[in-house]
């Protein structure tokens, strides 16, 4: 293993194996599958290109926030300052926190995960009429492409 790969990342959406981000992680180190131990909102955009992560605050959003299923990589520094530019935390898109995550094999680690600023809960941006997802999977990244051929009269 790469001794440079030292910190851990959890992602959820188009960072995952199979989509489209991915190929930024094609030197990271897949540690397993795994599952937040606190409990999230994930909605997908409103072109379902890929999901957001949101705190629940409120109670309602409590209630219906559930644990959010995705995988854990090892990644070095220079990954995680990509990572940060992708998912436009310096532009307060997104926070980059620590949570906890627990594997396949029932280990529990600290990883960084990207969540959403709760504002763009007020935007046009998330699909909030849909309950919260618990995975991003292939059928939701290909209501996206079904958008862009519609979009583009294909």
């Amino acid at each position: 293993m790469n001794k440079d790969l030292t910190i851990n990342v959890f992602v959820y959406g188009s960072l995952k194996s199979g989509f489209y981000n991915h190929f930024l992680l094609e030197n990271a180190l897949k540690i397993d599958n795994a599952t937040t131990l606190d409990t999230f909102l994930m909605y997908p955009n409103i072109n379902y290109f890929f999901p957001f992560l949101f705190k629940a605050i409120s109670h309602e959003d409590i209630k219906k926030s559930i644990s959010v299923k995705g995988e854990l990589y090892k990644i070095n520094n220079e990954l995680l300052s990509e990572l940060d530019i992708l998912e436009g935390v310096s532009a307060g898109f997104y926070n980059r926190e620590t949570i906890e995550v627990r594997t396949l094999d029932n280990i529990v680690q600290k990883a960084y995960v990207y969540i959403a600023n709760n504002s763009l809960l007020d935007s046009n941006e998330v699909d909030i009429l849909k309950k919260p997802l618990e995975v991003w999977s292939r059928e939701d990244e290909a209501c996206g492409m079904q958008y862009i051929n519609k979009k583009n009269g294909l």
